[in-house]
């Protein structure tokens, strides 16, 4: 009989963690038998449900704690696996009496502790001791971790990885520079700091398209700033994209501004399509942008040098084709998906293994 997996996650948004998570379920259908509790639903609900796993959505938002906890009380899993803080700060406690194995994933750098004056830190520490294995996705949340009283022996490095469908090679006609951002519009996303590189910029012949959902009407902060700008003939809002690897084959560059990463699964798909990237020195962008080989890696708030870096390419077309070879070439190395997909089931088969022989 296959051992089952429940996955806990905040919502079913489109986010990197949310599309990590429907390939990984998807994967992993093939060996055990998955449920996913997830306290809101999203735009990817609809994906999560065509798969062969079991979804449970609380019915009313306001209820999710309770029907968290009854969904936890009444559950027989062998294995609880937590994404994302507000996961694991409340299935992580309701969880402590179950005798299921607990995982945590951590995919973001643990600066989210200071919007609740550091409770949740000290309320992580304290879960981790009950945690049987934590799972990272770069090297800064692993010595993060580390820094958290978490022994070496219980954290695990499985990079993201992903899949690229084949895609059509686009005849460019305009000789237009697009440059993308993908991220939700989020505010430690940096995209009011893109705005300040681009004012700085002197060359006419480039556009930056923002690709990702709003949240809570950010946008329209962002608009304004562009507004006061006067670059409103710069930037374009492309929203939420489906198929996310057609658009970003359109691009010629790809930049990334955030404040904090794990490690971004949006730079990862542009390594695979072969796009140059520029992004600032934070979280496991080190992992994936290699300064000068294919991309300019930018220390944290340099708007100015950033600025330089990005006039530099788009202005030099055979540097950005070279840097393009250079992560078509990265990728290949270390982020296809089967790579990552196939540690996830070595890990889960050894952690069930070794509770097996322990007994």
């Amino acid at each position: 009989m296959k051992k089952t997996i429940t996955f806990f996650i905040n919502d079913l948004n489109a986010g990197g963690t949310e599309k990590h998570l429907l390939n990984l379920v998807n994967f992993l259908s093939k060996y055990f038998r998955i449920n996913v509790f997830a306290f809101r639903g999203g735009n990817l609900e609809q994906d999560f449900k065509m798969l062969p796993i079991t979804i449970f959505i609380p019915k009313f938002r306001i209820f999710s704690f309770f029907s968290c906890f009854f969904y936890i009380k009444n559950l027989n899993s062998d294995i609880l696996h937590f994404f994302l803080p507000k996961s694991y700060l409340v299935a992580g406690v309701f969880s402590i009496f179950k005798s299921s194995l607990r995982v945590m994933s951590r995919r973001s750098q643990n600066y989210y502790h200071s919007k609740y004056l550091y409770l949740s830190y000290f309320l992580e520490i304290l879960l981790h001791k009950f945690t049987d294995k934590i799972l990272v996705n770069s090297k800064s949340i692993f010595k993060q971790i580390q820094s958290e009283f978490v022994p070496q022996n219980k954290i695990f490095l499985i990079n993201n990885g992903v899949r690229v469908p084949k895609i059509k090679k686009i005849k460019k006609e305009s000789k237009v520079v697009k440059i993308g951002m993908i991220a939700n519009l989020i505010p430690y996303k940096g995209h009011q700091k893109i705005i300040e590189i681009v004012s700085k910029l002197k060359d006419e012949n480039f556009i930056v398209y923002f690709i990702g959902c709003d949240y809570r009407n950010y946008k329209k902060k962002i608009e304004n700033l562009i507004k006061k700008k006067q670059l409103e003939n710069k930037f374009f809002f492309s929203g939420y994209i489906v198929d996310i690897y057609s658009k970003i084959a359109e691009l010629d560059i790809i930049i990334n501004a955030s404040s904090e990463e794990g490690q971004s699964n949006a730079l990862i798909e542009a390594l695979a399509l072969g796009k140059p990237l520029i992004g600032f020195d934070v979280g496991g962008n080190s992992e994936i942008i290699k300064d000068k080989f294919n991309g300019f890696l930018m220390k944290y708030n340099d708007l100015e040098n950033y600025s330089k870096m990005l006039e530099k390419l788009i202005n030099n077309k055979s540097l950005r084709i070279k840097f393009g070879k250079n992560s078509t070439e990265y990728f290949k190395q270390k982020f296809q998906l089967d790579k990552s997909h196939n540690s996830y089931l070595g890990f889960y088969t050894k952690l069930l293994t070794e509770v097996k022989t322990s007994k």
